[in-house]
């Protein structure tokens, strides 16, 4: 996946003195500084005080760099800094130059283990970003280990040479409570935000490449406001989860999730629109959905099964897609539009099977129904039973296996679950292409074996 980086401003000058490029000197000082400032390159970093731990420099050679006013030659000693730990409080990096100031501060950070442009752990506590006077955001911890620092740098600074590999950039990465106000009544929260063994690949032009697992808990935002009055209510996310990693040595992911989970949208009483209507008319106070797309891909037999592509909707129903793909060709991940369309048309399906579960739609549309029309609950149950077998008959009168239209038929009878699963028959081969084509089913009947079952 692309990504383009919103902090490609700073500078590796001024963060160069955080982080040290050197590994440890045998024999090791400390030293503590108060009221800490330097600047270079349109950026102030200030600190209240700043301690030193098993530092690979003299306390005489850092005194002296810091109190040397030539930018360059600040950057040319502390970038030989190592350190056991290095200790901020209050610490706080401003952008003062080009376009409205941007701001990251901690109460309190703490970088142990910096050695080689790396550092094994990082922790800070009461932490801020503020974009201008009105665009705010905090967190109350943020916690990573194996951070390679100086890769980052150059990566924020535009300094990372393109690359057609990826490179190792954080093992894990946790922000806490964060919160963030960009403007006006929007707002944005989440309990926590957790990046796991991000790979890096720079494309140059402030973009990258990037894979590894993004996961974020507990995720709160105003529902937006519709119709009129306005409405109120806020709209809710337990879990999502996005991750493209275990890659080969290629960069090619192996393995593929996207999950959404619990997202509950309120349905205000007072929202006049028909959607909202009609769906409150179902008995339904929120939509909660939960989604997910599960794969693996293997390199060696070039095959791509899907354990899980779906969507369910808590108290109507879910629709669950699965199947297994062979043929799929690596290039299928590393192209994009019309060449990695091409591709994934010459992959074979090996099986494929989708299942439709009922866990409330159709007695709440039947109870609806009734309601609206003064019928009983029976009534309508029949002439819904009725109506999907005439029209399930008549769109299906030229087929002579009615395995498939005999099970729609006694779902919609007694609505339980559906599975309808497809596959090769012996000695032939289902191509992706001609199966997604219009009128692909058809055309291919005498290849396709099919299964529906109702349950």
């Amino acid at each position: 996946m692309t990504i383009s980086s919103s902090w490609h401003r700073f500078r590796r000058p001024l963060l160069v003195a955080v982080v040290g490029f050197a590994p440890l000197a045998a024999t090791a000082e400390d030293a503590s500084f108060k009221d800490l400032q330097l600047s270079a390159n349109g950026f102030v970093l200030r600190a209240k005080s700043a301690e030193i731990s098993g530092s690979s420099l003299s306390r005489t050679t850092v005194e002296a760099a810091l109190k040397n006013g030539d930018p360059a030659k600040l950057v040319e000693q502390l970038g030989k800094l190592g350190a056991t730990s290095i200790t901020f409080g209050d610490f706080q990096l401003e952008r003062t130059q080009g376009g409205p100031p941007k701001t990251l501060g901690f109460g309190k950070l703490v970088l142990t283990g910096v050695s080689g442009g790396k550092i094994r752990a990082l922790q800070g506590a009461e932490g801020k970003w503020q974009i201008g006077a009105g665009q705010q955001s905090q967190f109350a911890s943020l916690a990573a280990s194996e951070l390679d620092a100086a890769f980052l740098l150059r990566l924020l600074g535009e300094q990372a040479e393109p690359a057609d590999v990826s490179q190792p950039l954080v093992a894990s990465a946790v922000m806490e409570r964060f919160e963030s106000r960009p403007g006006g009544a929007l707002w944005l929260s989440a309990q926590k935000i957790t990046l796991k063994d991000m790979r890096v690949t720079p494309q140059g032009q402030s973009r990258f490449g990037a894979l590894g697992a993004l996961e974020i808990s507990e995720m709160r935002m105003p529902l937006p406001a519709g119709g009129a009055p306005a409405s109120k209510g806020e709209v809710r996310l337990r879990s999502l989860i996005v991750g493209a990693d275990k890659p080969t040595s290629d960069d090619v992911p192996t393995r593929y999730r996207a999950k959404l989970e619990d997202l509950s949208v309120p349905l205000p009483e007072s929202d006049p629109s028909p959607t909202i209507r009609n769906l409150r008319g179902l008995g339904l106070e929120a939509i909660v959905a939960s989604a997910g797309l599960e794969g693996t891909w293997q390199p060696g037999k070039k095959e791509l099964t899907f354990e899980r592509l779906g969507v369910a909707i808590q108290n109507l129903g879910t629709i669950t897609l699965s199947g297994r793909l062979a043929n799929v060709a690596p290039d299928v991940f590393t192209q994009t539009g019309t060449a990695a369309t091409e591709q994934w048309g010459q992959a074979l399906v090996e099986t494929m099977s989708v299942v439709l579960r009922n866990t409330g739609l159709y007695e709440r549309a039947v109870a609806r129904t009734a309601k609206n029309s003064g019928r009983s609950v029976d009534d309508v149950k029949a002439q819904v039973t009725t109506v999907s077998t005439q029209t399930i008959r008549q769109m299906t009168a030229g087929l002579t296996d009615k395995t498939v239209p005999d099970a729609m038929i006694r779902f919609f009878e007694a609505p339980r679950s559906l599975t309808v699963s497809i596959a090769p028959k012996a000695g032939a081969k289902l191509p992706l292409s001609a199966l997604l084509a219009r009128g692909g089913m058809a055309a291919m009947t005498d290849k396709v074996q099919i299964r529906a079952v109702a349950e």
